[in-house]
């Protein structure tokens, strides 16, 4: 009995540890941020501060 219940912290964990990796991993792929409006600029240059923005607070290594 302590074998399952350790098995099924273990899948929790597992499940929440690799919804926190996708979920962290959503600044890299965002294509609009709330406030900022890109109305003005062309498709390349929005793409570009997205990515200046990604860069900036993207943890340390990763970028």
């Amino acid at each position: 009995m302590g074998s399952l219940k350790s098995r099924s912290k273990w899948i929790v964990g597992m499940v929440l540890g690799g919804a926190v990796l996708l979920l962290a991993q959503e600044w890299q792929t965002v294509t609009n941020l709330a406030g900022v409006d890109f109305s003005g600029l062309a498709p390349a240059r929005k793409t570009l501060a997205l990515k200046a923005h990604a860069r900036r607070i993207a943890p340390a290594g990763a970028a």
